[in-house]
């Protein structure tokens, strides 16, 4: 009886794993799918925000992802946060999200790269602890009024282009 008890736990602790990584890219297509990942320290591979995706999306807990974020052609989503997430290891990409307006990511300050384009409502970062480290930084066609929140000690490769609105750089 403890053997098989001893067993149920091993299958628990595997199920839980599993949920914190993908061996490719793991795509949230709602809320829940976002939320499932707060049991995640650190997620190993990838995460991408569905093409079709409605939902205000908030990655609850996480506090690193090994690989990217990315929300690509996802119009339709208006918020896009995560309250832990201190580093990504790979690229942080928005790119033509089109009524996204709000991002709350107060914790991040270490990214690969930072590659934002196409955002034509996004107004403010929400980069509350700034980041810091970032190999490139991407800045294209946004509707950004100013980088606060960006303050990266060192960069190989700096682009902002065509941002209207942006005043504080």
């Amino acid at each position: 009886m403890a053997f098989h008890h001893k067993t149920n736990a091993c299958s628990c602790l595997s199920a839980a794993q599993s949920a914190c990584s993908a061996s490719g890219t793991l795509t949230i297509q709602n809320a829940g799918d976002a939320t499932a990942l707060a049991s995640c320290e650190t997620f190993t591979g990838s995460i991408a925000i569905a093409t079709g995706t409605t939902d205000a999306i908030n990655i609850p807990d996480v506090r690193a992802v090994t690989g990217n974020v990315v929300a690509e052609n996802a119009p339709n989503i208006t918020n896009f946060g995560a309250d832990s997430i201190r580093e990504i290891g790979g690229s942080f990409t928005l790119n033509n999200c089109q009524i996204l307006s709000s991002l709350s990511w107060p914790e991040l300050s270490v990214v690969g790269n930072l590659d934002f384009e196409a955002l034509p409502n996004l107004q403010a970062l929400g980069f509350t602890s700034s980041v810091e480290e970032a190999t490139t930084l991407n800045i294209q066609n946004t509707f950004l009024t100013s980088l606060n929140g960006i303050n990266l000690q060192s960069v190989a490769s700096v682009t902002i282009v065509n941002n209207p609105l942006l005043q504080d750089v």
